[in-house]
């Protein structure tokens, strides 16, 4: 054993002058393909996936718009709410001041 030396991984390292057997270059070829597909498919999915993001963002920025109009009509309507009690009295005194009129003249004008 001690004479036997085993060949170091350097001395398998093929060189240039070496030809790539059929069968392995098949499926390097065959491999490479697969790579370029894998790669077309992730960069196709990545497309989509900013695509599905940007429109994420184009959405939620409507939303807040919105939202915003929303509050806006809100604050309105909230003013115009405060508003009732005043023009309610206001209408009751007018219907009032109708009444008595026509009551102290019945005859009309």
């Amino acid at each position: 054993m001690a004479g036997t030396s085993r060949p170091s991984s350097s001395s398998n390292t093929p060189s240039g002058s070496q030809i790539m057997p059929q069968k392995l270059r098949a499926v390097l070829e065959k491999t490479e393909q697969e790579i370029k597909e894998l790669h077309d498919i992730y960069t196709l999915k990545e497309r989509e996936k900013h695509e599905s993001q940007k429109s994420i963002e184009e959405k939620r920025a409507t939303v807040r718009s919105i939202n915003k109009d929303i509050r806006k009509e809100e604050r309105k309507i909230n003013l115009l709410e405060q508003e009732f009690p005043m023009l309610d009295e206001e209408l009751r005194n007018k219907y009032t001041l109708v009444a008595t009129i026509k009551e102290i003249y019945p005859e009309g004008p």
